[in-house]
C-alpha cells in the first residue's frame, strides 16, 4: 500500500515499448512474451495507457492496459488482455501486482514482476438455471412524503431471512 502514496520519480515516463519475457515453463496456455508498443492515442484508454503486442503465427494480439479501481478505494492495476476493454474480464489474462506501473518497466530494479495473477478459465461440461415462481408484488407509497420507499407483499419469512441476512440493524 505505500507505493500507492508515494509516487517514483520517473512515474509520468510511460516507455514507448515494454519487453515481456514470460517465465513460465510448460504451461500451455497463451503466451506472453514480445514486444508491446504503446499507442499514441490520447483519451481512449484509462490513463492513456495501452500497449499492443501484435499478433504472430503463435500468439494472439494482446494488451497492456490499465484497469481502474472505480471505487477509488484501492489501487488501479496493470492487466494482460486479449481485448482492449479492461470491463472485459474473460478476456484478462494476467493482472500485474498493485504494486507495479509502466514506468517501473524503465528501471532496471523494478523490470521484473512477480506474483502475477494468471487467469485459469475452465470450460463447463454443463451449467443449468433455474427460477421459482413467486408471489411476490411491489408498491409504491401513494403520496410523495411517505417515510416508506416501497411496500413489498407476498414475501414468506424464509425470503425476509434471506433479504435481511447481511443487514445488522434490522429487527
Amino acid at each position: 500500500e505505500e507505493r500507492r502514496w508515494l509516487y517514483p520519480s520517473n512515474w509520468k515516463v510511460w516507455p514507448s515499448t515494454i519487453i515481456i519475457k514470460d517465465g513460465r515453463k510448460g504451461d500451455n496456455s497463451i503466451i506472453l512474451s514480445g514486444s508491446y508498443v504503446k499507442v499514441g492515442c490520447k483519451h481512449s484508454f484509462n490513463q492513456n495507457a495501452c500497449w499492443i503486442r501484435k499478433k504472430t503465427i503463435v500468439a494472439p494480439e494482446l494488451y497492456l492496459l490499465i484497469k481502474p479501481d472505480v471505487s477509488r478505494v484501492g489501487p488501479d492495476a496493470a492487466i494482460i488482455s486479449t481485448s482492449t476493454n479492461h470491463d472485459d474480464t474473460v478476456s484478462i489474462v494476467v493482472t500485474l501486482p498493485n504494486k507495479w506501473q509502466p514506468c517501473d518497466a524503465l528501471n532496471r530494479d523494478t523490470q521484473e514482476v512477480v506474483k502475477a495473477t494468471i487467469a485459469n478459465w475452465i470450460s463447463l461440461r454443463s451449467m443449468s438455471l433455474s427460477t421459482f415462481k413467486t408471489n411476490f408484488t411491489v408498491e409504491s407509497p401513494k403520496c410523495d412524503d411517505s417515510p416508506l420507499l416501497i411496500k413489498m407483499n407476498g414475501l414468506s419469512d424464509h425470503n425476509v431471512t434471506d433479504i435481511c441476512c447481511r443487514d445488522d440493524v434490522s429487527e
